[in-house]
């Protein structure tokens, strides 16, 4: 089996603990090539602004430069309000899951 470096399983690691969130992997982050993937985990440090970005490169058909480019530049940091609606959203799309796993991870599992 090729590819399971330790630098690879580095990112490997990294890329499940930012998208605990098993919806927000099958509707975005699967949809990117990996190098897409990588760029945002190293670049954007906010959840919330990862997936924003992730959204935005999908949506816009983005290359990875161009990804690389709107994140250097800032681009969502100059958001409408709808868009800046959008942010707020997800994050709390991500509090309620995040709020199910501890109620469901807190109780006794069935004997």
């Amino acid at each position: 089996m090729k590819g399971l470096s330790a630098r690879n399983l580095g990112y490997m690691k990294a890329f499940a603990e930012a998208y605990p969130d098993p919806e927000s992997l099958q509707q975005l982050v699967a949809k990117l090539p990996w190098g897409h993937n990588l760029r945002l985990l190293e670049a954007v440090q906010d959840p919330d602004e990862r997936i924003w970005y992730a959204r935005q490169a999908i949506e816009h058909g983005w290359s990875r430069a161009v990804l690389e480019h709107q994140i250097e530049s800032g681009l969502v940091s100059v958001l409408s309000n709808g868009e800046a609606n959008e942010i707020c959203h997800i994050r709390c799309r991500r509090r309620r899951w995040s709020d199910r796993v501890r109620h469901y991870s807190s109780h006794e599992p069935f004997k």
